[in-house]
């Protein structure tokens, strides 16, 4: 009996829309009661997604991995258990640490672009693989673009800001349910509602990190892997990418945020401009992951004390 596996990236726009998109396409093509098992994944939490993948010895498995990559250990691993793995990914550092993986595993198929998101990519494999009609739902590819404009903190269509605001303050994260609903059941006109309903928290938002820019006199600046930082608490993580890019613009240097989770995690983000370093190879260090200029990753309590105290190099 063929099953397959999703596994996403967790608290992530674009892991969300990509996992949507590809179980209602296998759903599409071979039926709604197909078995489709979703897991969401984060970086440096890579194990404790592959706990949750159950795979019984009397069926065979299909499995997408959509906007996220382990690490190429883990990933020969999980081909060796299934029949087919296919990772659809844009990060650059999938692509360095999965370079020729399907060369070496022969059932494997990578597709990457540094170009596109998560969503758009999956979009595309699915009409050219899966089920070519998903894009007779309107939304699908609209929505798609507008996830990607974020992700990829480009923002040259009008509405990306207000749909991720409202993305943000109304759908929980990983609700794969309450995502696929906007892209596969609601009209147009709805959809606009949406927009309209994001521009208002929009604008609240802007006001709160003007706010908290303003507040912003003295910087705390950190040395990581050989590049500065302006280093700032941030615990409201609706507003960590937009705070983050107005502190580098204002400043000109690359920021850190970091959130203190427990003894054993505290996240950090990491924003960057194109005048200003890569900030990747940063977070790629850190057991993370990213684009050039939005990364992140995490650490232990003790080794960020370290880093606060001048430490480079953990």
């Amino acid at each position: 009996m063929k099953k397959y596996i999703i596994i996403s990236h967790s608290h992530c726009t674009d892991g969300l829309c990509s996992a949507s998109l590809m179980k209602k396409a296998l759903q599409l093509a071979y039926g709604s009661d197909t078995k489709i098992n979703v897991v969401f994944a984060s970086y440096g939490k890579e194990e404790d997604a592959l706990s949750k993948i159950n795979m019984d010895a009397k069926s065979s498995y299909d499995i997408f991995i959509v906007d996220f990559s382990f690490s190429r250990e883990q990933t020969i691993s999980l081909a060796s258990k299934a029949d087919n793995l296919t990772i659809i990914d844009h990060h650059i550092t999938a692509a360095e640490k999965l370079k020729d993986i399907d060369k070496e595993c022969k059932n494997v198929k990578f597709i990457f672009d540094n170009n596109m998101s998560g969503a758009t990519l999956a979009l595309k494999f699915i009409q050219e693989n899966i089920y070519s009609q998903i894009l007779d739902f309107e939304n699908a590819k609209v929505v798609s673009k507008l996830v990607e404009d974020r992700d990829l903190w480009k923002f040259n269509l009008e509405n990306t800001k207000p749909f991720g605001e409202y993305i943000f303050s109304n759908i929980k994260p990983n609700d794969i349910d309450a995502f696929s609903k906007i892209l596969f059941r609601i009209n147009h006109a709805k959809l606009k509602t949406i927009f309209k309903t994001g521009k208002t928290i929009q604008e609240y938002k802007e006001k709160q990190v003007y706010e908290k820019l303003s507040q912003l006199v003295e910087q705390k600046v950190v040395s990581l892997y050989d590049i500065n930082f302006i280093i700032v608490n941030e615990t409201q993580a609706d507003l960590v990418s937009e705070f983050g890019n107005a502190i580098c613009k204002k400043f000109n240097m690359p920021v850190c945020l970091y959130k203190i989770i427990n003894e054993d995690n505290v996240s950090l983000s990491f924003r960057s401009m194109d005048n200003l370093p890569d900030i990747s190879v940063v977070a790629k260090n850190l057991g993370g992951g990213g684009h050039r200029n939005a990364a992140a990753g995490s650490t232990k309590l003790e080794n960020f004390v370290k880093i606060l105290n001048g430490g480079s190099h953990i």
